[in-house]
């Protein structure tokens, strides 16, 4: 059976119009994901390169927590300035990317994750898909817009350490969220509310 490719392009934080081919730091250094939309993958030989005229690098196969079988999921595979070509047998999967964060010079970098990829690439066939990084602000914003106040609301931590927390992170933090982020903020809050 013939395999396929797919190419995987990044996003600059907060530019979704660029590719994240360039830092003050350090060249970006992603990592990408990639699961079954299907379930098993039996993909024991998966390699990546980030050039075309790259020699090919073998993926290092992972498990699933709990579960004993090797290649049932791809994760890690490094993305060089935005971008990463993955072989890969046919079917469907689920993509997406995250980088790490550091400090440099007193400032928050990094920890960053990107928006989830739907593909579907065939026998010998080429697909690419961009990966969309909305904002700093994307990770932060579940912890607190809804994790810390409902831990407070529960008491699982002080209240006072909670909103002092919260103070702390909103000072780190100090980018508005992208009109993106907004829209799945307030989905997040009203399952929430429904939820009670």
């Amino acid at each position: 059976m013939s395999t396929a490719k797919l190419n995987v392009w990044i996003t600059r934080v907060g530019d979704p119009w660029s590719i994240a081919n360039e830092s003050a730091i350090a060249p970006y250094k992603w990592e990408v994901a990639v699961l079954s939309c299907g379930g098993v993958v039996n993909w024991s030989e998966g390699r990546y390169r980030h050039h075309s005229e790259d020699r090919w690098v073998p993926i290092k196969p992972h498990t699933m927590p709990g579960d004993a079988r090797e290649g049932w999921w791809f994760d890690n595979i490094p993305a060089l300035d935005g971008h990463v070509e993955i072989e890969l047998p046919p079917g469907s999967y689920v993509v997406i990317a995250s980088l790490h964060n550091w400090f440099a010079d007193g400032e928050l970098w990094g920890n960053w994750v990107t928006d989830h990829g739907i593909v579907h690439v065939s026998c010998g066939q080429e697909a690419c898909t961009t990966l969309y990084v909305p904002s700093e602000w994307r990770c932060a914003a579940p912890l607190l817009e809804v994790v810390l106040p409902l831990q407070i609301k529960h008491q699982v931590i002080n209240p006072e350490q909670g909103e002092r927390a919260i103070g702390a992170m909103r000072a780190a933090f100090d980018r508005k969220p992208s009109p993106f982020e907004e829209q799945e903020m307030e989905l997040l809050r009203r399952a929430f509310r429904r939820m009670g």
